[in-house]
């Protein structure tokens, strides 16, 4: 039997389910790997954009602007070109998302007016088409501004929109929304609108398109509108990312370069309504102490995230594969052709996933109370010894000495009604008096808690007992 043991020992079978388990059983470990990585990765990444950011032109001394652009060669003005490239358009999305009233509407509380219109007449599709190509074409926003709308046309077409039909009688219908920055002033562009629209009615009838435009509904609402959010997001998205990458071009710039730079970026400066705060502005980036906002970058927060939890499932991975401890019930009886009499878990309170965890594990069997689980192990074990004609045990094992008392209590006084005695001992491979006192006794239980107990000790006790001559009952596993 003890050469079973050591052949069965080397072979451990990986359980794929136990496995998968096991990433679940450590999910704090996962967890704590996210946080740690992303912290570290945001900061690195911070870190760096920041020094870019405010690394001050250097001076340049005895040269001319002239000789700045004549030393530079084909491969570093290119680099210059990017860079007031990418700071035209920084500065353009900057003025748009500012300026635009669309930009600045809360798009999960937006204000907008649904004007339903019907066209009555001969020619109705025709004519439907004629008030579409009025409003997308921009027409309307020209006639609307006329009438004291003071909004620029580029900012206020955006705000006026024809919606798919979706009506029985499609091609006779029409839809409008009207958006703005408020309840106020959306009714006031709604009603310039519809305003427009009756005038546009009148200009069509005098050009023989003879028909009559029906306002069918008019509803003001507050919606949430999922594509502007999406735009709005994209915009500053790709505005921080713009000036990441300007900072990174800047951070790698010669003096000549970043003299050039600041040349080129005066003629590329785009102009808002506050002159004089724009006029220092532009002197900064000139004196080469140009402010830049540096944000924490969220991409690579996640990155690093996405890198610890992998690096978190490597290292779980690999402690489970070269674990020294047992991993499932199913070894006892694989690796060392011992009986399982059964196993206890105690009710704790534990974290919800930890339980989840359980759950799945023991999925298609009967959950047992604690006291019914002792139970079943005490009717096992009086089997045992039945089969074994003997009435007395000796209880060890490698963990011992952290089993619940209450549990060695239970097991005594339950054994003990069916005239089985229990004697209670060590872990015999490191104390010979205990192995003593379990080869008198001739039969040995012993009791280990999973991922907890060693297989080498426990192969060690089971090795001692096969050379002694004691029988070995069985083995009890805790699960917690």
């Amino acid at each position: 039997m003890s050469d079973n043991r050591k052949e069965n020992k080397k072979e451990i079978d990986l359980e794929l389910k136990d496995i998968l388990l096991e990433f679940l059983r450590r999910w704090k470990i996962i967890v704590l790997f996210s946080i740690i990585f992303g912290l570290v990765f945001g900061a690195m990444r911070y870190q760096k954009d920041y020094a870019a950011a405010h690394i001050p032109a250097p001076e340049v001394k005895n040269t001319t602007l002239e000789d700045a652009y004549a030393d530079l060669d084909k491969d570093q003005y290119e680099r210059v070109i990017l860079a007031v490239s990418l700071k035209a358009a920084i500065d353009s999305k900057s003025l748009y998302m500012n300026e635009s009233v669309l930009m600045n509407i809360n798009a999960h509380a937006e204000d907008a007016v649904i004007l339903q219109y019907s066209v009555e007449g001969a020619e109705a599709e025709n004519i439907v088409n004629s008030y579409v190509n009025y409003i997308n074409s921009g027409s309307i926003v020209s006639d609307i501004n006329k009438e004291g709308v003071h909004v620029a046309e580029g900012y206020l077409s955006e705000l006026i929109e024809v919606l798919p039909n979706q009506t029985e009688d499609a091609m006779k219908n029409f839809t409008v929304k009207v958006m703005n920055s408020d309840a106020e002033s959306v009714g006031l562009l709604a009603d310039a609108v519809n305003d427009q629209l009756t005038t546009y009615a009148a200009k069509l009838n005098e050009n023989n398109q003879t028909h009559i435009l029906n306002l069918d509904s008019r509803k003001q609402v507050q919606i949430i509108d999922e594509a502007l959010a999406e735009k709005q997001d994209a915009y500053a998205q790709e505005t921080e990312d713009q000036q990441n990458k300007l900072a990174s071009i800047k951070a790698d710039m010669n003096a000549n370069q970043l003299r050039v730079y600041l040349d080129m970026e005066k003629d590329i400066f785009i102009w808002g309504d506050d002159e004089e705060e724009q006029t220092e502005t532009a002197e900064d980036s000139v004196s080469g102490t140009e402010v830049v906002k540096v944000s924490i970058n969220k991409k690579q927060i996640m990155i690093g995230a996405v890198a610890g939890a992998a690096i978190a499932v490597v290292y779980i991975f690999l402690a489970y594969l070269l674990s020294t401890r047992i991993r499932t019930k199913d070894e006892v009886e694989s690796i060392y052709q011992t009986r399982l009499l059964g196993t206890v878990r105690k009710e704790e309170k534990n974290h919800p996933i930890e339980k989840f965890v359980w759950k799945l594990e023991n999925f298609g069997h009967k959950k047992l109370l604690y006291e019914q689980q002792v139970q079943m192990l005490i009717s096992n074990i009086y089997i045992a010894c039945r089969d074994r004609k003997t009435d007395s045990i000796y209880l060890s094992g490698s963990i011992l000495e952290t089993v619940d008392k209450d549990l060695l209590t239970m097991l005594e006084a339950g054994l003990k009604q069916k005239n089985i005695h229990v004697i209670f001992g060590d872990a015999i491979n490191y104390n010979a008096e205990e192995l003593l006192r379990a080869a008198e006794v001739g039969s040995v239980i012993f009791i280990e808690r999973r991922r907890k107990s060693y297989y080498s000790e426990i192969l060690s006790e089971m090795q001692l007992c096969d050379a002694n001559n004691i029988q070995i009952l069985g083995m009890i596993m805790l699960e917690n």
